[in-house]
């Protein structure tokens, strides 16, 4: 499933994901910008924050270490600096 914005196309595998889940971010931009991506649970409480930076075209970027986190739903968020959502998504954890 990809969400498509103005400013992004992102697509996450695998979905259910287990210890790893990764971000293939496409942006028609053309210079770098800063993201957060964010993983959020169902109940709002941001897990994960960690900041990358998006080239023009093609990104791809690998959250790891996700074996603590319980099964379950969750949402993936990309926002830029200024507060953009560029796309949500919601995940399931085996």
């Amino acid at each position: 499933f990809a969400v498509t914005g103005v400013i992004a196309t992102f697509k996450v595998f695998p979905n259910p994901f287990g210890d790893q889940i990764t971000f293939n971010v496409v942006r028609p931009v053309s210079r770098p910008s800063a993201v957060f991506l964010k993983l959020v649970d169902a109940r709002g409480a941001v897990l994960r924050n960690e900041k990358y930076t998006l080239e023009s075209g093609n990104t791809q970027i690998t959250l790891r270490n996700l074996q603590s986190i319980s099964p379950g739903i969750y949402y993936t968020i990309i926002v830029t600096e200024d507060g953009t959502i560029l796309g949500k998504e919601k995940i399931v954890k085996n």
